[in-house]
């Protein structure tokens, strides 16, 4: 258990920048760990939120289902250690889940109960500058995605998806990117073969660029030995 609690307060610290030592000891105290396996529902759209989840491992989804057909609608995914798996404007007792989170694959998390959440919120400034943080951030997550998928072509899409979430390309069902790019299945087909192209195209080029500049230099190599003879 000891052990447990200092890996606790070193993942406060690392990865969310907390430093005050009476917060870490208090987040330690709160925080129980909650471990799920992949395509396990974390939370459902519209349940209320028992707890804060933060991601220590794992890759998790949100989305939101179609009333009619019950089609999801991914807006985010998270990987990133220190992550919050939870899709809320704002915290309070009785606040429920915007969106369904769903793990992708076997997840472990660092959870607090929102009530004591709350409660260190309103007594550390360090844990308020945290909260807004955490709140600008996911307002500013949520106004690219929009603007993205508003304003931009497939292949600006997918070009911002692989920028954000460089990692997760490989890993990521094409239907989850799809669906969070606003693409047809067929669209983003379309984009990847294009998209895997321009790439083989360009390592091509840059391959060629290579070889013409070690011939410039063997080119260059006889006339610096035949000038070195006239001497």
């Amino acid at each position: 258990m000891e052990n447990e609690n200092i890996e606790k307060q070193e993942f406060f610290k690392t990865y969310l920048g907390i430093k005050n030592k009476n917060v870490l000891s208090s987040l330690e105290q709160m925080a129980y760990v909650w471990k799920v396996k992949d395509k396990e529902v974390i939370i459902r759209e519209g349940e209320p939120l028992p707890c804060v989840p933060f991601l220590v491992s794992g890759i998790v989804k949100g989305y939101c289902e179609s009333k009619g057909d019950g089609k999801e609608h991914v807006s985010c995914f998270g990987y990133l250690k220190g992550d919050i798996v939870v899709g809320i404007s704002n915290l309070s007792v009785n606040v429920k889940s915007l969106l369904t989170i769903e793990s992708i694959s076997s997840c472990t998390m660092l959870c607090v109960p929102i009530p004591e959440l709350l409660k260190l919120i309103e007594q550390s400034p360090e844990m308020m500058r945290l909260y807004n943080r955490a709140l600008s951030l996911a307002y500013k997550k949520l106004i690219e995605h929009e603007d993205i998928v508003a304003n931009h072509r497939a292949k600006e899409r997918y070009q911002y998806f692989v920028d954000t979430y460089r990692d997760l390309v490989d890993v990521v069902s094409k239907k989850d990117i799809a669906s969070y790019l606003h693409l047809s299945p067929e669209s983003l087909s379309r984009v990847l073969k294009s998209y895997k192209e321009e790439k083989y195209e360009k390592r091509i080029e840059k391959v060629m660029r290579a070889e013409r500049k070690n011939f410039n230099q063997i080119k260059e190599i006889p006339v610096f030995i035949e000038e070195s003879n006239k001497q």
